[in-house]
């Protein structure tokens, strides 16, 4: 075997191998098997109707072949004729839909097409004696069914075969077919609106993994579209809360300074009280700005963060020195490695003691848990507080929720939100649990 060959072999053995490895339901391997089929039925009925024609026109041919072999047997007797004069006079190309052969027992024969002077053993022959004047002999006949059979009949059987293997292969498809047609049907539903419709699963395939992905992708498009809505209300009820806290200092500030403006006061100290208050406002303006700013750029992800290994427990102990705050923290770990932002961790503790501060009982009676657990760090922030949080904690960290539910005016409604952005910008997790009169906010980051 050259190497070409041997090249060849191999591939057509790591088709084959290919092929088998196939799984059964791939819809490669199925057409594959389909054409396969439908070729050889095909094939099948090509030879059963070409051999059903030619038997057809065979049937009737010995009548043929008599009326030949008298003709020939005729012109021979009549005449005389030897063996050589025989072939000389009979002029035997005339017969052009037979090959014809004169044969002698002396082993002499003749035939009207030297190209078809061999017959084989599975030639269809007819064989009729005759007698020459030296010598006796046979007349060999065989039918060229090519000539016999007409070409319409050979393109009638090509287009029976045609339509067979057409037929077959549409009848192992046509299920495939169906559901390509059922997918497009559904396609056309999603591609109207309808998010929520699903295609049908049926079968293990590629068929059925393109239903699959497009339900997926249509679910992720409603889910992302529903998140966008909830998005768009909350941003509307965010502006709708910010407008009415910008108005309600804003127009204390104004009517302080319309008051100074137009000196409707007693005295000097009752102006100066006056002053106060608007300055007050402004500071109340000036903060309620800046979280909002602030919160604003952490959902935009518009603000740079340089995550670095630190030691959160030590963090937490320098913010409660610097803070001057008396609050208990309690670990059993020395150390407590995480992947923190400095500036952001220390805005999450910023925030979370100003709201220890304004709704805690007691700022004595906050409590910092440090723990880990699965190569998890657990950081709890818990206080006491006068509020019933038990039906609302699961809200704690939407935008505006103190605004939505009891406003003071020391509030903005962001200082946990803005907690928990801190904490999902840096691959925390962060939840809330309340048993009254205890307020827990739970943080977790990775260990190391």
């Amino acid at each position: 075997m050259t190497i070409k060959n041997q090249s060849i072999s191999k591939r057509f053995e790591a088709w084959v191998i290919r092929l088998i490895n196939k799984p059964r339901n791939h819809l490669y391997t199925y057409i594959l098997f389909a054409t396969i089929i439908a070729g050889i039925l095909s094939i099948a009925t090509w030879l059963i109707l070409n051999n059903a024609s030619n038997m057809l026109y065979l049937r009737n041919y010995g009548k043929r072949a008599e009326a030949i072999s008298r003709e020939i047997t005729t012109m021979v007797e009549s005449k005389n004729l030897t063996y050589y004069q025989a072939i000389e006079t009979i002029d035997l190309t005339q017969y052009y839909e037979e090959n014809i052969r004169l044969v002698s027992n002396n082993g002499e024969k003749h035939s009207n097409d030297n190209k078809r002077m061999n017959f084989h053993s599975n030639d269809i022959l007819y064989m009729f004696p005759i007698n020459y004047s030296d010598s006796s002999g046979q007349i060999l006949i065989r039918p060229m069914l090519r000539m016999l059979v007409p070409q319409y009949y050979e393109f009638i059987i090509v287009l029976i075969s045609a339509f067979i293997f057409m037929l077959t292969l549409f009848l192992f498809i046509r299920k495939s077919i169906r559901y390509i047609e059922e997918i497009d049907r559904s396609i056309d539903i999603i591609a109207g609106g309808k998010l929520e419709y699903e295609i049908p699963i049926r079968g293990n395939n590629e068929l059925s993994r393109l239903a699959a992905n497009i339900n997926e992708m249509s679910n992720s498009l409603k889910e992302r579209m529903d998140i966008e809505k909830e998005s768009d209300i909350k941003q509307r009820q965010l502006i709708t809360d910010i407008s009415h806290d910008l108005r309600t200092p804003l127009t204390a500030l104004i009517g302080y300074l319309d008051l100074l403006e137009n000196h409707i006061y007693e005295n000097q100290e009752e102006a100066d009280d006056f002053i106060h208050c608007a300055s007050q406002k402004c500071f109340k303006l000036q903060t309620l700005i800046e979280e909002l700013f602030t919160y604003n750029k952490l959902i935009n992800k518009d603000i740079p963060i340089s995550i670095e290994k630190d030691d959160i427990i030590e963090i937490v102990k320098e913010f409660i020195s610097e803070q001057g705050l008396k609050i208990n923290l309690e670990s059993k770990e020395r150390k407590a490695i995480i992947s923190i932002d400095r500036n952001l961790i220390n805005r999450i503790f910023d925030n979370l003691f100003d709201n220890i501060r304004k709704y805690g009982i007691r700022s004595e009676d906050a409590t910092i848990y440090i723990k880990k657990i699965d190569h998890k760090v657990i950081i709890i922030v818990e206080n006491s507080t006068d509020q019933d949080l038990s039906n609302k904690v699961d809200n704690i960290f939407e935008r505006m929720y103190v605004g939505n539910e009891s406003r003071t005016d020391n509030s903005s409604g962001l200082g946990l939100s803005i907690v928990a952005e801190c904490v999902n910008l840096m691959n925390g997790l962060i939840s809330a649990k309340f048993q009254k009169p205890r307020l827990q906010i739970i943080m977790e980051f990775n260990e190391g």
